[in-house]
């Protein structure tokens, strides 16, 4: 009997420290592991994602902090602005410079157009003094070959009419040249509205 009574004191010391166990192991599991992952042999999974930016800079501002959460369009840094901004004052700079550059060929335009008139004005004036030197020279070789005037006469009226001759076809000449500075300006005008608008 005092075997019996043994054996159920060490059954129930026994029994006592196992639901002592699993009750302290459920007290430790409810108020902190069930919250808390530990091991000596894990590793940790995240999603990386690669950022490459546009443009390069030297960076002002960071607006993240490591670990953070962000989303599309969030702030993530700040690149020094001076760089660019200069840039882009250049570039304004060269868009003046270009709508001037367009504005000056149309006014170019504009006087080589008067220039181009009063080559042809040149031109009808010469070619009305050489209309009058042919008719002078032709009534100058008529008389002559009457016998009315001297051979003087036709050799004066010859070299009228040679000069005559010589200003239409210098007056030609100019106005063929104003034309032809007005196709340049044409092309040129085309040039410089390219290079505007690359500018821009």
């Amino acid at each position: 009997r005092q075997m019996a009574a043994q054996i159920h004191r060490f059954r129930f010391f026994i029994i006592a420290a196992v639901v002592l166990v699993l009750a302290a192991g459920s007290y430790r599991w409810w108020t902190y592991s069930r919250f808390f992952e530990s091991t000596d042999n894990a590793y940790v999974r995240a999603d990386i994602t690669v950022i490459t930016p546009r443009v390069g800079g030297e960076i002002v501002e960071l607006a993240v902090h490591d670990n953070q959460e962000v989303k599309k369009g969030d702030l993530l840094l700040k690149i020094d602005p001076r760089d660019y901004q200069a840039r882009v004052a250049d570039a304004q700079a060269m868009v003046a410079a270009g709508i001037a550059a367009v504005a000056a060929n149309v006014e170019q335009k504009s006087a080589q157009a008067a220039q181009i008139e009063e080559a042809r004005a040149t031109l009808a004036s010469a070619q009305a003094d050489a209309a009058r030197a042919q008719k002078d020279w032709q009534r100058a070789r008529t008389l002559v070959d009457q016998g009315v005037a001297t051979h003087q006469r036709l050799d004066n009226a010859t070299a009228v009419r040679r000069s005559a001759q010589a200003n239409v076809a210098r007056a030609d000449a100019g106005v063929k040249v104003a034309e032809q500075q007005s196709a340049t300006l044409d092309a040129d005008r085309k040039r410089l509205q390219a290079q505007l608008e690359a500018a821009r």
